[in-house]
């Protein structure tokens, strides 16, 4: 007995060491990759790529300053994810996060550098070869005008009055040259360049998709298709001249704006009506544009206002613009559990997808959603193509008859924070799915929400919803 009592001590001093160790060793993170994603104006996202840390103890502390001060002020730790699965909606397929971190820092001043410091800390150890992380960013600023280009004076048809020079009837033949009506109007080579200025007069600019020999050189499908190439410091301009209205009316076409190809345009001080979609910028798996501007815009009567699709989409700033769909105006009424459904007369205001986008500032109202993150499907493998670092934020939204902000399909720092909803039938804020996030839902104010406030199904992982006010009588979480 004795001697079996000595064999099982000694079997246990040297199975459960082992144990152990390997449980250690497994608790223990492994620092990866680190990943800066493409800064907005007042916020920056990051990723963090880990391995280990099974029991989920590692922690990232965050710190910034401006470059060239001396004080660190704190920010939100990152957010931990990894092995959430994602799935649900009828799709056959299963998502499951990977091992990292991600998360933003906010409040940041625009066009200005910063120095950001990551420190990852475990109870159990770091492994790797960088614990610590220090990057220098810096903020975009707003999107302007560049001073030094060529400037192109546009007048509507029929105009009689002083012209200043050079002076082209139309869009179209400022942008592209003259005779490009009928089925010419692929042959003239672009004229506008990087830093150029179109100031359209005022008037109105309608073309007759029936006319072969439009003036305009809208015939038929009447779109305005631009595929010149701006940059972020010499965008392509097309602003209001500052003498008066200028109405682009869509005339009923389905497309306005086709914008897919055309990287780094500024459309300022505009009325756009009468159209299916005014800002036509990308499809999935086919072409996005980047660096679309929209600000201080006047969008009426249409079906959706600006939509990319596009995982190659980056930078869009939508801002200041005033939004009106179709739906009626004195009635909510929703799109599912009635006999007479309200029908899709207006569709979206902005879907977006890609990366680096700030919505801000609008005024939106009569149409089926808000603002969505296009509800794309599984996130792309490449890291550039991935839908992160998007802010929604200061936008005034009324009478929805679905939701007011969808960040479905949105996967890492996906930002919205002080908006304001007022009336919507479904639901207030989505999250159906999310891929990982961190999606930060912040000092949202929502006022009379008929259906959900918070609608997170299909199992969406990484939700923050910090400080909202909530003003209703019905459910206030669907998960």
């Amino acid at each position: 007995m004795q001697a079996f009592l000595i064999a099982l001590s000694l079997s246990i001093c040297f199975i459960t060491p082992g144990r152990t160790q390997d449980s250690l060793f497994a608790n223990r993170v492994w620092a990866g990759d680190f990943i800066t994603e493409p800064t907005t104006l007042h916020c920056a996202g990051f990723e963090w790529k880990i391995r280990g840390d099974a029991n989920r103890n590692a922690m990232v502390e965050v710190q910034y300053r401006e470059l060239g001060t001396t004080g660190w002020s704190p920010a939100l730790p990152l957010l931990r994810i990894g092995g959430e699965k994602i799935y649900g909606h009828g799709q056959r397929w299963i998502y499951a996060t990977p091992p990292m971190f991600a998360g933003s820092i906010f409040n940041l001043k625009e066009a200005t550098e910063y120095d950001c410091l990551f420190r990852m800390t475990d109870p159990d150890g770091v492994l790797g070869e960088n614990p610590e992380v220090r990057v220098v960013i810096k903020t975009r600023a707003e999107p302007k005008p560049y001073t030094q280009g060529n400037t192109y004076h546009v007048y509507p048809v029929g105009y009689e009055g002083e012209k200043m020079e050079p002076a082209f009837t139309g869009l179209n033949e400022a942008y592209y040259g003259g005779g490009n009506g009928g089925d010419w109007w692929l042959v003239p080579e672009p004229r506008v360049k990087p830093g150029d200025v179109i100031l359209m007069h005022a008037g109105l600019y309608k073309g007759d998709l029936l006319d072969y020999v439009d003036p305009l050189a809208l015939n038929f499908h009447g779109a305005y298709v631009l595929t010149q190439k701006g940059t972020a410091e010499k965008p392509i301009t097309i602003k209001a001249a500052g003498d008066g209205e200028v109405i682009f009316d869509g005339a009923g076409s389905y497309r306005l704006f086709d914008v897919m190809a055309a990287d780094y345009h500024l459309f300022e001080g505009l009325t756009i009506r009468n159209t299916q979609i005014a800002f036509y910028a990308g499809l999935k798996h086919v072409k996005g544009c980047s660096g679309l501007s929209v600000k201080n815009c006047n969008i009426e009567d249409v079906g959706i206002a600006v939509m990319t699709h596009s995982e190659e989409s980056k930078n869009f700033y939508i801002a200041d613009n005033t939004m009106v769909g179709r739906h009626d105006p004195d009635t909510l009424h929703g799109w599912y559990g009635f006999e007479n459904p309200t029908p899709l007369s207006s569709y979206y205001a902005i879907k977006v997808y890609g990366q680096g986008h700030v919505i801000c500032h609008n005024d939106i109202s009569f149409f089926h959603d808000g603002i969505c993150i296009d509800t794309h499907g599984l996130p792309e493998d490449d890291q550039d193509q991935k839908c992160v670092s998007i802010d929604i934020y200061r936008n005034d939204i009324f009478n929805m008859s679905d939701d007011f902000i969808e960040t479905d399909g949105g996967v890492h720092n996906i930002r919205v924070f002080e908006n304001r909803g007022f009336n919507s039938y479904h639901a207030g804020l989505s999250a159906q799915p999310l891929f990982g996030g961190p999606a930060y839902f912040i000092r949202n104010i929502l006022y009379q929400v008929t259906g959900t406030t918070l609608k997170f199904t299909i199992r969406p992982a990484g939700l923050l919803v910090y400080h909202n006010t909530f003003c209703t009588n019905t459910s206030f979480v669907s998960a």
